[in-house]
């Protein structure tokens, strides 16, 4: 016969599970997960909010706006540069990324706005 822990000499524990113990745990440990399920949604509600005030809500500042404007203008317009010895020639993005499709042989029809 194998030699038996001496805690259970029989070979077997005798006495039941602490249901209410376990029962309290299993409750504590349920209650603490949906707490911080309840926590971490709000957290990323708080934050998607944020992040969509930032993106799109916020007001836009004139100097942006200007900035912005100058910007499109120099990609969309033809012009001249002289701002060192050389004279530099400013074509449209567009044209120029047709000029280049062209120099490589692509199809250049699919390249319109």
């Amino acid at each position: 016969m194998a030699d038996h822990h001496p805690d259970h000499p029989s070979g077997y524990e005798k006495r039941d599970a602490n249901v209410l113990g376990i029962t309290i745990v299993a409750v504590a440990v349920v209650v603490l997960v949906v707490l911080f399920v309840v926590w971490l949604d709000d957290y990323f509600v708080h934050t998607r909010e944020e992040l969509t005030y930032e993106m799109s809500l916020k007001p836009v500042s004139p100097e942006r706006l200007e900035l912005e404007a100058r910007d499109d203008s120099l990609l969309s317009t033809y012009g001249v540069t002289a701002d060192t010895a050389e004279v530099t020639y400013r074509i449209p993005i567009e044209a120029a990324m047709k000029l280049v499709a062209a120099e490589h042989g692509a199809d250049t029809s699919a390249m319109t706005r």
